[in-house]
């Protein structure tokens, strides 16, 4: 079904990517604990995960890295999922955030090509 009035936002998708990916682990926690040896540390991992995965996307997403950046940084291969993993390094020691290093770490291992 399509809904004309209907919005979406890369900001929007990470927050619906957030939210499902929570649902996920939730629903394997609760139905998978003793196998799956779920905890709040792997709950929490996801769902930031979920809503930072996109963070290392170029303006227009993938015609960014497969068109233009070609073009103009020969012989540059931009892999938004590496850059992403390199900006939550820079946000979290730019601002000091407070963040256990081994949530980072599972973070950043969610991350197809990291």
């Amino acid at each position: 079904m399509v809904f004309p009035w209907a919005v979406h936002s890369r900001f929007e998708h990470s927050l619906g990517v957030h939210c499902l990916a929570g649902q996920a682990v939730h629903l394997l926690q609760n139905h998978q604990r003793l196998e799956l040896d779920i905890d709040w540390f792997d709950v929490r991992a996801v769902k930031l995960a979920g809503l930072l995965h996109d963070i290392g996307h170029g303006p227009f997403s993938h015609l960014f890295e497969r068109d233009f950046l070609p073009r103009v940084l020969h012989g540059f291969k931009w892999c938004h999922e590496q850059m992403a993993a390199r900006m939550i390094d820079h946000i979290v020691d730019e601002h000091h955030v407070d963040v256990d290093p081994e949530t980072i770490k599972r973070v950043k291992s969610g991350f197809k090509g990291i």
